[in-house]
């Protein structure tokens, strides 16, 4: 079951996307190569998302479920100016930062999510 990504209001428009492909190839040993996309969804999505000017309140509240889920549970989300809702992991060799903006009691929260394909989210 998939857990719902908290306050996405509060995440940054200036949130990035990377796309990759996966991609399966075929050496003939005569200089031939043949590719192919592998699998039924070959196309990735990684986000790096922010959240920006959280209390305190919000901050304990998206760390809190990103504990919870982890880098081995599923997050579910519609990315910025998309439509469909999607499921992501949060990539294990970034995990997420929290930053403490001096002076004032707000917080911004970043991490990478990496779209998962799962027959049962």
């Amino acid at each position: 079951m998939a857990t719902p990504l908290p306050i996405p209001s509060k995440i940054s428009r200036d949130s990035s996307k990377i796309v990759k492909f996966r991609v399966i190839s075929a050496n003939f040993g005569d200089s031939y190569t043949q590719e192919a996309p592998n699998g039924l969804n070959p196309k990735i999505d990684t986000w790096s998302i922010k959240w920006v000017g959280l209390t305190r309140t919000e901050r304990l509240t998206v760390e809190s479920v990103l504990d919870y889920v982890g880098s081995w549970g599923l997050l579910s989300w519609t990315p910025c100016y998309e439509t469909t809702i999607k499921y992501f992991k949060l990539d294990v060799s970034s995990g997420y930062t929290t930053k403490h903006i001096a002076g004032n009691n707000v917080f911004h929260i970043s991490c990478k999510l990496v779209e998962h394909f799962d027959v049962n989210p």
